[in-house]
């Protein structure tokens, strides 16, 4: 049922149930009255078929009584029941907009996330670099522990994609996305598979967070962190780990 005839017929019983209680308390108090008083005026004359005909209404009185105060609970159960499948409260419009807007807003950081995974397959710097901002931030799993702004992150790029002899086969896995009005994060599994300038294989898993800002309207990059985990006992990264 839409929430206007939830609101509507939430308020009508509200307004039905008082108007009936009222007039079934008016009822009963007048109809006790006067039955009351008939009856002692036949109590205390001599006719006494008056006064076993007032006993027989009195009966009918008490089923009356009887009657009215089971049909007032069955109104106010019913009415308490509709109430609460039929709420007054106003949440559910205000979250959906909440709900589909911060979906919207993982739909673009999502699409993104996918063209960057499409340049780094094509080896295209530009396009992959179009999604950072100028003054980037890029912790990497290799020498030096940060790289700052889009000019190293380009140098780093170009040397990166130049390792490879031919195409990469790049994948990202298990991605999550967390995203305000002008700030997200997201973070995944990501996967690389290609043959190196020295004919090695490489094959690696490692672990990616992105940091993002909303600016002019699009989402941009101003963060990365990758990372691999090591091994205590001989210090060295663990290159070969899988999910």
């Amino acid at each position: 049922m839409p929430f206007s005839k939830r609101l509507a017929a939430s308020r009508v019983l509200f307004v039905i149930l008082p108007f009936v209680l009222c007039v079934s308390i008016g009822v009963v108090v007048g109809v006790h009255g006067g039955l009351h008083n008939e009856a002692a005026t036949a109590f205390h004359s001599s006719d006494w078929s008056r006064v076993i005909a007032r006993r027989n209404e009195i009966r009918m009185y008490g089923a009356f009584v009887l009657l009215v105060a089971l049909s007032v609970s069955a109104l106010s159960t019913l009415a308490l029941t509709l109430s609460g499948i039929f709420p007054a409260s106003r949440p559910y419009p205000q979250q959906t907009s909440h709900n589909k807007k911060a979906m919207n807003e993982e739909s673009e950081i999502r699409a993104v996330i996918d063209k960057m995974a499409e340049a780094t397959r094509a080896k295209d710097i530009d396009a992959l670099l179009r999604h950072y901002t100028p003054d980037v931030l890029s912790f990497d799993v290799v020498n030096p522990l940060r790289y700052t702004g889009a000019d190293a992150l380009r140098k780093r790029a170009s040397e990166w994609f130049s390792s490879f002899q031919g195409p990469i086969d790049y994948e990202i896995r298990d991605l999550s996305i967390t995203a305000g009005d002008t700030a997200a994060f997201c973070h995944s599994l990501n996967h690389v598979i290609g043959i190196t300038t020295n004919g090695q294989k490489l094959d690696m898993w490692w672990r990616a967070t992105i940091g993002l800002r909303k600016l002019e309207g699009k989402w941009m990059i101003t963060h990365e962190h990758s990372s691999v985990p090591f091994d205590t006992a001989s210090g060295q990264a663990s290159l070969g780990i899988k999910p």
